[in-house]
């Protein structure tokens, strides 16, 4: 979808078109092109790195996608949904070491998580690989939280997949697959 307006003060046209291609990379090179030249006049702002990775993602250039994620879990250092991202970027370029930190870190520095959907995210982060002792132990207690129904809106699916998540990594096999 693309957007054009030539008068910023409401009098001009707005002209909007929308185009289909069979080419899933039309456009994303560009895209990155005009990111990368607002990181370099704004480098510390973290949604230009958000929507680069994402661009890199989508083209599966995993290891410049993490890298620009890792910009953004440092420029937003209290965004748990930026670790949540980066997690399975790690895991696809292979870096299964930053991926433990990551696990660690952020089991850590989320804790107490600030509601039940966070709960979800960081507990989904924690067991997207197996673990074990005090993380494992850690992310099954957030999985558990979160998965009550008492707080019944649309997050309840993901906080439930998260339950189901802890308890497959528990090898309890038959509540997983319930949950």
């Amino acid at each position: 979808l693309a957007v054009l307006s030539q008068d910023a003060d409401g009098g001009g046209p707005i002209d909007v078109r929308l185009y289909m291609t069979q080419d899933r990379s039309l456009g994303r090179s560009q895209v990155i092109e005009e990111l990368s030249q607002l990181i370099q006049q704004e480098p510390k702002r973290a949604f230009l790195y958000l929507g680069r990775s994402y661009a890199f993602a989508h083209l599966a250039r995993w290891s410049e996608a993490a890298a620009d994620m890792a910009k953004v879990v440092e420029l937003l250092p209290s965004e748990d949904s930026a670790c949540v991202q980066l997690a399975p970027l790690l895991i696809q370029t292979g870096d299964l070491a930053g991926y433990r930190r990551l696990r660690h870190d952020a089991l850590q520095r989320f804790a107490p998580p600030v509601d039940r959907n966070a709960e979800a995210r960081v507990a989904r982060l924690a067991l997207l690989l197996p673990a074990e002792g005090d993380e494992l132990k850690q992310a099954v207690s957030l999985a558990d939280d979160a998965a009550f129904e008492d707080y019944a809106d649309a997050g309840l699916p993901a906080r439930q997949f998260a339950k189901g998540l802890a308890e497959f990594r528990q090898g309890q096999f038959a509540q997983a697959a319930a949950w």
